[in-house]
């Protein structure tokens, strides 16, 4: 048993992962930023603490007698102002890391993201040792990289850490994936990208907590390392939206566009939409294209290796769970 801390634990990963270690008896405190969410922790005897982890002098009221630190806050999303990403990524990261840089922890688990690898080209079987594009796409990617930096410089002063990069997480409680394909199907018309034939890996939510986990009880000789995660099981995208919506009973259909197509149509939205004096998001972005359109499937064999990763629900589970969520949504 241990005393750990999980950031962002009112959010989909991070709430999963704290009612998980709470299972296995483990004291967690959590953070994150919906205060009606953290009721729920609350009824689970996992102790709440409404920090703002951007402000420095919030984040000295932390515990510094914890075994393992699990950095699951993020601002996650296609757009955005920078300042909010800055603030919640860069700022928040760089609190925690010196906050708990002379402590006796344990591991400092990062949570980062795949999405540092997208760019305008399809990329098959990406290995951790992979050159990151130059592009940004967006702020959420640039601010990662940014935050992946810092937790590495505090790794080389001393703090136990450990990054993971998991793709494509779905599972009940997602907001950003389902959650954004299901809103435009109901519009009736989903665009389908290139060349219609998109590999992807995704990665069932309980798979990443086991993955958190392995990562925090490695050996200290990974620290320092970073770990992609995923399914293992890549899945074409687009008869996988078919299939799930099918099942949904919902009718759309499918808009075929062209790369170049897509691309220009999702620059020309951003352009109009920064200037828009309310933060509205594009219907269409460069990311999202850039996701729609090009393949991109991950190498873990580093995390089966170094970390014991082994998935335990296969993508077929994972989307029959998805489903039965959605199903009771739609009930409801």
């Amino acid at each position: 048993m241990k005393k750990v801390l999980v950031t962002g634990a009112t959010g989909f990963l991070g709430s999963h992962l704290a009612h998980k270690l709470k299972s296995l008896g483990h004291k967690v405190m959590a953070t994150g930023r919906d205060i009606k969410k953290a009721q729920t922790l609350k009824e689970s005897d996992i102790e709440f603490l409404p920090l703002d982890l951007s402000d420095a002098n919030d984040v000295l009221e932390l515990p510094l007698d914890v075994g393992w630190v699990f950095h699951c806050a993020a601002l996650s999303s296609p757009w955005g102002r920078y300042k909010d990403f800055y603030s919640a990524n860069v700022q928040a990261t760089k609190n925690l890391c010196a906050h708990y840089e002379a402590s006796d922890l344990g591991k400092f688990v990062y949570v980062s993201s795949p999405s540092i690898y997208t760019d305008f080209i399809s990329q098959l079987n990406v290995s951790e040792a992979s050159s990151l594009p130059k592009n940004n796409l967006n702020y959420y990617i640039e601010t990662k990289k940014i935050a992946e930096n810092i937790v590495d410089d505090f790794y080389l002063k001393g703090l136990p850490a450990i990054t993971i990069r998991p793709q494509g997480i779905i599972g009940a409680g997602d907001v950003s994936i389902f959650p954004r394909i299901l809103r435009s199907a109901r519009k009736g018309v989903l665009p389908k990208i290139g060349s219609g034939c998109t590999h992807l890996d995704l990665t069932y939510v309980d798979n990443v907590v086991e993955a958190l986990i392995c990562a925090a009880s490695s050996d200290p000789r990974f620290n320092g390392q970073k770990y992609n995660i995923t399914n293992d099981e890549p899945v074409e995208l687009y008869s996988t939206i078919d299939g799930l919506l099918a099942q949904l009973g919902i009718a759309f259909k499918w808009r075929s566009l062209s790369v170049a197509r897509a691309l220009a149509i999702a620059s020309a939205l951003e352009s109009v939409y920064g200037w828009l004096p309310k933060n509205f998001e594009p219907p269409l972005t460069r990311y999202s294209v850039c996701t729609f359109a090009f393949d991109r499937t991950l190498d873990i064999s580093r995390a089966k290796s170094d970390l014991g990763y082994a998935p335990k629900i296969s993508i077929e589970q994972g989307l029959c769970h998805v489903l039965d969520h959605y199903k009771g949504i739609l009930r409801g």
